[in-house]
């Protein structure tokens, strides 16, 4: 032991006085400095420089890391966080692909122009979803079947548009109007307004 500390004692005073001047002597003093610093708890490198200060200590007999980590470091847990994230991505692309589609600016501007839907809900008739409406039931054009509802506000209230249609005549057919009415509460009740048995109004037109 003594003889290591002695080695150790002149290495440093060699690095300080003396600066080496080939690449072998560098690492046979940094080889030798490791060698005697690794006897202690702490390991500690040096560098052969004329200046002999630690660039890294590492103690070996550091605390270990606990046996029950955070919640935010568990891997089981992000797997059921990603797929409710998912899954919710996932339902706001649909439904902003279906207030987008034709079919929403086809029954929302049919509602505006219906003197019938403008005497139940007021003038300023819009999606009045909070933050976003949501479109509920099956948009299958393809297929020739739409059944959809969704909110609505005016100024004098809000209430649910209900919309359906079916195509007649096979894939060229048309498509008819089967379902076109609100729901509104009035004073605790509700009450269904059907517009397809509004004589000025008109029918939303889906192709």
């Amino acid at each position: 032991m003594s003889f290591l500390t002695t080695t150790a004692s002149i290495t440093s005073r060699h690095l300080r006085l003396h600066k080496p001047t080939s690449p072998a002597i560098n690492l046979l003093l940094l080889r030798r400095t490791n060698y005697t610093s690794t006897t202690h708890n702490a390991q500690t490198i040096h560098l052969a420089t004329p200046t002999t200060q630690p660039i890294l200590t590492r103690r070996t007999n550091r605390p270990l890391p606990p046996l029950h980590p955070p919640l935010y470091q568990r891997p089981l847990l992000h797997i059921p966080i990603f797929l409710l994230l998912t899954l919710g991505s996932t339902l706001f692309i649909f439904n902003y692909q279906n207030l987008t589609s034709p079919i929403i600016t086809s029954t929302l501007y049919t509602l505006r122009t219906s003197p019938l839907a403008r005497e139940t809900l007021g003038d300023e008739i819009q999606l009045g979803g909070r933050p976003v409406t949501w479109v509920y039931g099956s948009m299958d054009q393809f297929h020739g079947k739409v059944d959809i509802s969704y909110y609505v506000k005016g100024r004098k209230g809000g209430g649910w548009v209900e919309f359906g249609c079916e195509r007649e005549g096979g894939r060229q057919g048309l498509f008819r109007t089967v379902k076109w009415r609100l729901r509104v509460k009035r004073d605790g009740r509700e009450e269904v307004v059907d517009l397809l048995e509004e004589k000025e109004g008109a029918v939303p037109v889906v192709e």
